[in-house]
């Protein structure tokens, strides 16, 4: 069983890792930090409790 850290596991983290180290334009460097931080908050605020509409 793998280990996961706010509901991603170790392999995935991983592979977001890779992925933002393949990325040498500090721009969208920065626009994918947006994304996976947009992302983790999605996760966070389904997780547990019902979203409004």
């Amino acid at each position: 069983m793998s280990k996961t850290i706010y509901g991603i596991t170790e392999a995935e983290l991983f592979r977001l890792k890779c992925a933002y180290s393949a990325v040498r334009d500090p721009i969208i460097r920065a626009e994918f930090l947006r994304t996976v931080e947009a992302w983790a908050h999605d996760q966070w605020n389904c997780s547990g409790k019902q979203t409004q509409k």
